[in-house]
């Protein structure tokens, strides 16, 4: 001003809510009249949006399903704008149980100039694997600011459908002798596999038959495991010897698991055939009776042998026998039975005091029994 010696500019810096970079104002004074001056007036524009400035990440969908897709979008928070193409930079978090291979690549997400919004589309892959849900905590960063990370929980498209949880139980051989054995194996549908070890426990089933002894078959119980990323597991079941003739009996195996919240029992059937070296009974005891008195004939399995269940002995009186069943007292027996877990049966049998003088006869009984029994000789009297 006139009389004055100097002039002050106030300039006052908007708040425009625009992220943008260091911004440059130079003004270049000039006055007429001979005038120079020192400089051009020279300030730094610092933009007062960046400090303290956030993006948010979010998601479309909370828990996404195998095959599907969500979007993740980034926010700039307090109602900013990008003042240029804005890059955020996006990771998967140390915390997430997912694999790498369960989603597409975790890119970037651009906010463009003049927006305050940028998405990036996250793919949740299927695969043949059974699993639980699992988490993926996705992370951002970008220079300046604080990125608020999101979760998202991909579920199991497998495990959608319960039948690709039930396994099954399954002998290689239905049927096995004493002495032999054979593969079980346990495995779940195909191609579909377990992600985690999935532990099995087995026990013998309330179908097996009552007569069979859990000294006649190896120890099966307690639990396999099909291995994290297996699809079966195999062991083996023997049948073992004993000196015991018995019918073809059943061995029930029974499986039962918790397969990722379901729970699954599956069951199968082996049949153990018995395996006894000889099944010769042999006859032993009088070959001579004296009216009036009587004798014992022993009918025996072979030493060390029982039978599981009764075994029946059916006798036959021979066309050759000159002695009759009358010539007895009581009633003739027409067979005799060894007794379950027996090794042998007495028949005794008593002569009748008839007072008639008569020359020697003869009693022949012809033995027989189904399960393809042999005898040393016939009973003869």
């Amino acid at each position: 001003p006139a009389n004055g010696d100097h002039i002050d500019l106030t300039l006052s810096a908007k708040t425009d809510g625009i992220i943008e970079a260091l911004e440059k104002l130079e003004l270049i004074p000039s006055a007429t009249g001979g005038f120079t001056f020192n400089k051009n007036v020279e300030l730094d524009v610092v933009d007062n949006d960046l400090s303290g400035a956030s993006i948010l990440l979010t998601t479309s969908s909370a828990n996404l399903l195998e095959g599907n897709t969500a979007t993740i979008t980034a926010t700039l928070q307090g109602g900013l704008t990008a003042g240029s193409d804005l890059v955020i930079t996006l990771s998967k978090a140390g915390t997430s149980a997912v694999a790498n291979d369960e989603h597409n690549a975790l890119t970037t997400i651009t906010i463009p100039a003049s927006q305050s919004t940028g998405t990036f589309t996250l793919t949740a892959n299927t695969d043949d694997l059974l699993e639980p849900s699992e988490n993926l905590d996705i992370e951002g960063t970008a220079a300046g600011f604080t990125v608020i990370p999101v979760t998202v929980n991909i579920t199991d498209l497998n495990g959608q459908n319960s039948n690709n949880k039930i396994f099954t139980i399954t002998p290689v051989a239905a049927s096995i002798a004493e002495g032999s054995s054979t593969v079980v194996k346990i495995s779940l549908p195909a191609p579909h596999r377990t992600q985690d070890a999935l532990t099995i426990t087995l026990s013998r089933g309330a179908l097996s038959s009552a007569s069979l002894q859990t000294s006649e078959y190896s120890d099966f119980t307690g639990s396999v495991v099909i291995p994290a990323g297996g699809n079966e597991v195999t062991f083996n079941l023997d049948a073992l010897t004993d000196n015991i003739i018995e019918p073809t009996e059943q061995l029930q195996l029974e499986a039962t698991a918790m397969v990722y919240g379901t729970s699954i029992t599956a069951k199968t059937t082996v049949s153990i055939t018995d395996v006894t070296a000889s099944k010769l009974i042999t006859i032993t005891g009088a070959t001579t009776v004296t009216e009036g008195s009587s004798v014992t004939i022993t009918f025996s399995l072979p030493a060390g042998t029982t039978t599981a269940e009764a075994l029946d002995i059916d006798l036959a009186v021979a066309g050759t026998s000159t002695a009759l069943p009358a010539d007895f007292n009581g009633v003739f027996p027409t067979k005799v039975t060894i007794p379950a877990n027996g090794d042998h049966i007495d028949l005794t049998l008593s002569a009748k005091t008839d007072g008639i003088i008569e020359a020697l006869e003869k009693l022949e009984l012809i033995p027989s029994a189904t399960g393809g029994f042999t005898f040393n000789k016939n009973v003869e009297l």
